[in-house]
């Protein structure tokens, strides 16, 4: 739920193509068929080691008998999937090919709808022996049976923990809830959306404890398991006190946002991800993100497109920059200018009225050492102008978007060589806790294993991407010539499919910058796919969209067979590696299978699930 976010969720699926009619299964047939060979093994040992025993409950004794076989199984496999470090350490072994690792979540709703069915086998036909027992001449009520005994109790107690989880696990619960809270107010907020999933899942240390007084042979199964998660949890919990400060935040396009974040003691890979919370919305909803900032920047960055519950509220409890400055902009410009850019590229919104207002203010205060509240006070007074200007006509909305906040009495225009030039201004997202758990792997962490990739990407599914290419051009950059003949990958084929030139926005500055990017080791090629209405102005060539739209424009889904058979012919005898963030894992996955040849070209599938 991978948000991006999803996730988990995680996440969010991408506009452009239609849903997935694939099975989530298809991809690791081979592990879900050992899961349910498993399921059949350990069951005909229950029944046969039972056949024998209580000949006048046949044949509903060994049948209960069986399916407790399997449940133990089952409540102890369950644990796996949900083991974040575990999946994480497991993606770079050789099982990584055999796991369902990118559909954990779904695999852990697998195990658990096998065990829903285990469960409802195992009391049905208890409740038979039971009311078989109670007919017999002189037998006891079922009421009693099934209560009076440590092994009955235990069982029923356990059973009704269960009911609370499976209930409030629904997709269907989780929305009526948040649709309560909308309408009820904030004394729903501790039981709603997430708050409630989450706390009814406590119940399974409840349900653990149960079953090992229920089950006799159940310890033998759980105790390395839920030792193994125990230590899980415990590498979360200290990860997530590390300390997290927030740098920046802007709405990059209308909804997403981007947050910045220095994070200590905080190494990643391009293509990682995190889990993120926010305290002041929720203590204990945690969220997945990809990473889209490039480990060689020295920072922590995240885009999160606010659709949901969690990350609506997000977006509403965080002050937004409107207008970011470009991130390559920034890098060498000391706290204090990089205060003023980011002010001076809020201005734009408001015309070239305030624009001209910010230039003179600035330069008279370079001349005359004006301190920071002056400045405040011109650029504030130019905005209000601004603002009764605007609200004069009708079509006009504007929210204002520049606060200007200094620590008072710091002079803005200070001679060169001033050590109070590099004195940190006051940050408006200092107030903003957050929490971080994570790094953790993912599949496009591959993309450095070959020298030519294809990657797709859907919407914001690009998001794993955008670290990728950014660590390209850090690293390109950072090495001589000679050096960048080694680096991996050589060739990029970039694709990205969304529904209109607004889901573009966010990315479009980094394209084009990749674009840019040559020498004699890398070539990028970027196409980009707009699936829904489209505004034939915005494709001309000095239209100012388009300026800003890199590599060659489609209109409609992407041909892969053409696509495939192209690449091919430009990578002879080579091992491509092709990377999905998105829906159409089928397809892809297809043409990845069709148009590998024996000792010619051949590609490698990878999908990138939140």
């Amino acid at each position: 739920g991978r948000p991006f976010a999803a996730p988990p969720p995680p996440p969010p699926a991408g506009g452009g193509d239609e849903p997935e009619a694939e099975c989530w299964l298809t991809p690791h047939g081979k592990a879900v068929a050992l899961f349910f060979a498993l399921n059949a093994v350990f069951f005909l040992d229950g029944f046969l080691v039972n056949l024998n025993k209580n000949p006048g409950l046949f044949p509903y004794y060994p049948l209960a008998k069986g399916a407790g076989f399997a449940l133990d199984f089952n409540f102890t496999a369950i644990l796996l999937p949900v083991m974040r470090n575990l999946m994480s350490y497991l993606r770079v072994t050789p099982l990584a090919e055999h796991l369902p690792l990118d559909d954990h979540i779904l695999f852990h709703k697998l195990v658990a709808l096998t065990g829903l069915a285990g469960t409802a086998l195992h009391v049905a036909m208890h409740y038979v022996i039971m009311l078989k027992k109670a007919q017999a001449e002189g037998g006891p009520s079922v009421a009693s049976l099934a209560l009076g005994s440590q092994q009955g109790l235990t069982g029923h107690l356990a059973l009704g923990a269960m009911a609370l989880m499976y209930i409030f696990s629904t997709e269907r619960c989780r929305k009526a809830a948040s649709m309560a809270r909308s309408l009820s107010g904030n004394w729903l907020k501790c039981i709603a959306g997430y708050n409630t999933f989450y706390m009814t899942h406590q119940v399974y240390m409840v349900v653990y404890l149960l079953l090992m007084l229920h089950a006799e042979a159940f310890h033998k199964w759980a105790f390395w398991p839920l030792l193994m998660f125990c230590a899980d949890k415990a590498i979360g919990y200290i990860r997530a006190g590390r300390a997290v400060k927030l740098l920046h935040a802007s709405l990059e396009a209308a909804d997403v946002v981007r947050l910045e974040m220095e994070v200590s003691r905080f190494r990643y890979k391009p293509g990682q991800y995190l889990y993120l919370n926010c305290p002041e919305l929720s203590a204990y909803e945690w969220h997945p993100f990809t990473i889209t900032s490039a480990p060689e920047e020295g920072i922590v960055s995240v885009h999160i497109r606010a659709r949901g519950d969690w990350t609506s509220r997000l977006r509403e409890h965080l002050p937004l920059e409107m207008c970011p400055l470009p991130t390559g902009s920034r890098r060498n410009l000391s706290p204090l200018q990089r205060s003023l850019e980011r002010k001076r590229a809020s201005l734009e919104v408001l015309g070239g009225a305030v624009r001209c207002a910010h230039d003179r203010a600035e330069s008279e205060c370079t001349a005359c050492q004006l301190t920071m509240p002056d400045l405040q006070l011109q650029l504030n007074t130019a905005i209000d102008t601004c603002q009764r200007h605007l609200a004069a006509q009708p079509s006009t909305s504007f929210s204002n978007p520049l606060a200007v906040h200094s620590p008072k009495g710091v002079p803005v225009g200070l001679p060169p060589g001033d050590e109070r030039a590099n004195e940190e201004p006051h940050n408006p997202w200092q107030h903003i806790g957050l929490r971080i758990d994570g790094p953790y792997g993912s599949g496009s962490e591959h993309v450095f294993d070959y020298n030519s990739v294809m990657l797709v990407g859907a919407g914001i599914g690009v998001t794993p991407f955008v670290s990728i290419i950014k660590s390209i051009q850090l690293r390109a950059g950072m090495v001589s010539e000679a050096q960048r003949a080694a680096l991996r990958p050589t060739r990029i084929y970039f694709y990205w499919v969304c529904r209109d030139q607004q889901e573009f926005n966010w990315f479009s500055k980094l394209l084009v910058e990749a674009q840019g990017i040559s020498h004699a080791g890398l070539r990028i090629q970027i196409n980009t796919y707009m699936t829904g209405e489209l505004d034939l102005d915005e494709l001309k060539d000095n239209s100012p969209c388009s300026s800003q739209w890199a590599g060659k424009k489609w209109a409609g889904r992407p041909n892969w067979a053409r696509i495939f058979k192209a690449v091919a012919n430009d990578c002879p005898q080579e091992q491509v590696g092709v990377f999905l963030c998105g829906p159409g894992a089928s397809d892809l996955k297809r043409m990845c299978k069709k148009h590998s040849v024996p000792g010619g070209t051949s590609f490698e599938f990878h999908k990138e699930t939140f």
